[in-house]
């Protein structure tokens, strides 16, 4: 649980350095569980710069993909959208605990990161559907794994 609080209190130092001296990727190392160090990249919420990505070409895509699927709910919005359109409600009532506030950024992002659709139907009152889009359908078979990993250990102690 230290690693963890650790980790949180450097995020947040690195949130504020990051903003004060605009860089792209900030790498630190942190101990793990086995007391291993790691190395943790964190992105700058303003993207990736042209010199970024030539300078980490080597953590670039996963730094990239890590970034747009940042946030507790994104990897399970985009599982359930993945069937079937759905509508606001449908998606709040399948992902219990959600706010109707986080749900609304989390939906946002994903649509500017060109991950889902919204399509706003002219009825009174207003429809709004959302749907996956094929940027998004590229990330399913990983996320489908991620699913079978959780399967496979997610009830096993180490």
């Amino acid at each position: 649980m230290s690693n963890l609080y650790t980790c949180t209190n450097i995020y947040t130092l690195l949130g504020y350095l990051k903003k004060a001296i605009k860089i792209d990727i900030v790498h630190f190392s942190v101990p793990n569980n086995r007391n291993e160090l790691i190395i943790v990249s964190r992105i700058n919420e303003d993207g990736f710069s042209e010199e970024c990505k030539k300078d980490h070409r080597e953590i670039y895509g996963i730094a990239y993909t890590q970034n747009i699927l940042s946030g507790r709910w994104k990897y399970l919005i985009l599982w359930f959208l993945k069937f079937n359109p759905r509508r606001y409600n449908e998606i709040k009532t399948r992902l219990w605990g959600l706010s109707q506030g986080s749900l609304t950024k989390q939906l946002r992002e994903l649509e500017a990161d060109g991950l889902i659709n919204r399509k706003i139907y002219p009825e009174v009152p207003p429809r709004v559907e959302y749907s996956i889009t094929l940027k998004g359908e590229e990330l399913i078979p990983i996320i489908d794994l991620m699913e079978e990993f959780g399967k496979k250990f997610g009830d096993k102690i180490d």
